[in-house]
């Protein structure tokens, strides 16, 4: 029997819904025309949950009633997105998706359990994992064990996918990290480029001796020392005579009278 934790736990699940087309008589167009004339009418079969009972409504008309559910809290909105979204695949010719994974495509159980759950009115895992007392009965014995592995399946396929989705935002962070450094790194690079090329133009300025001017002085004569040229040898300092003449300097004991001596003879 299940506990008031699990009942208080068990999602709510949607009625089963299927569509068909069938031929319908029009009954103006008969009367007009004195014969049979029938028209294409589009009908939902719902099956609610571990029931095999069905009810059949005109699409249209069970569609106007569900909205109003809707607007007045009665049915989740997501139940009348999935219907209308079934109602359209239909409509294309496409196969009806289930809402929830399919029992018959399920690992998890043996053949055997999986026709005795779809005959049970069952077709997907969290229908299972849902299951009530009418359903559990429908499906007899071993049903509490199949609806615990459907619980377990379940909560293992969502800590997988939340798994998955935590990686897959870990590795995109990852991703834009690497994108980031890169970047960085090349402005890093290109600033320390400028500051090597700029390095190297200064030392080349500071290496250039700058060209020195000439003036007019620097042509001309000198007069200072076209004058010292001019002079005699004798206003020349003593030493400097005596070398002028003997071609080496005195003795440096030799008195300043016998170089004037040597000098006059």
């Amino acid at each position: 029997m299940n506990t008031v934790g699990q009942i208080s736990e068990r999602e709510e699940r949607p009625p089963y819904v299927v569509f068909e087309r069938r031929a319908v008589e029009d009954t103006v167009k008969s009367r007009e025309s004195g014969r049979y004339v029938a028209k294409d009418v589009d009908f939902v079969l719902i099956t609610p949950p571990y029931s095999k009972d069905r009810v059949e409504m005109i699409v249209d008309k069970w569609f106007e009633n569900k909205k109003r559910e809707v607007a007045k809290g009665r049915t989740p909105k997501k139940w009348l997105d999935d219907w209308m979204g079934a109602y359209k695949a239909f409509q294309n010719g496409e196969e009806i998706p289930l809402n929830g994974t399919p029992i018959k495509t399920w690992q998890a159980i043996s053949p055997a359990e999986i026709a005795t759950v779809i005959a049970a009115g069952i077709r997907t895992v969290e229908d299972l994992a849902a299951c009530n007392d009418e359903g559990l009965r429908r499906i007899g014995m071993g049903g509490r064990n199949l609806v615990g592995k459907a619980n377990s399946w379940l909560k293992g396929a969502n800590d997988t996918g939340k798994i998955a989705l935590e990686n897959a935002a870990l590795s995109k962070q990852v991703e834009e990290m690497k994108a980031t450094i890169s970047s960085l790194e090349e402005k890093i690079n290109l600033l320390k480029n400028m500051v090597e090329t700029k390095e190297e133009t200064s030392d080349t300025v500071v290496n250039i001796q700058p060209r020195q001017a000439i003036n007019i002085s620097d042509i001309l004569p000198d007069e200072k020392t076209e004058e010292v040229r001019d002079e005699p040898v004798q206003a020349l300092p003593l030493a400097d005579q005596y070398y002028a003449k003997f071609g080496k300097k005195p003795h440096w004991k030799m008195k300043e009278e016998t170089i004037r001596a040597k000098l006059e003879e």
